[in-house]
């Protein structure tokens, strides 16, 4: 489960940011979120150097989890009437 914390550091990043950790995420490469979102890989490398800290996360898979948790969380909140 995510905590408001990590809520708080997910709200703080780009919408660019949250496109590019979403799809990494899904599983894609720098490269293929390079592709999908017609930037060059380089743009990304760096979106994803500047993402990380800000999330606090170790690695791309502790980032990728971050955002699960998040998502899961909305989700249960949604069903029942949470925040």
């Amino acid at each position: 489960m995510t905590t408001v914390s990590d809520r708080d550091r997910l709200a703080k990043l780009t919408s660019r940011e949250r496109e590019v950790l979403a799809l990494i995420a899904d599983g894609l490469s720098n490269a293929e979120i390079a592709t999908e979102l017609c930037l060059s890989y380089r743009t990304i490398k760096n979106y994803v150097y500047t993402l990380l800290p800000k999330l606090g996360a170790r690695n791309r898979a502790h980032a990728a989890a971050m955002w699960m948790w998040a998502r899961a969380d909305t989700v249960t909140h949604d069903r029942h009437g949470g925040p």
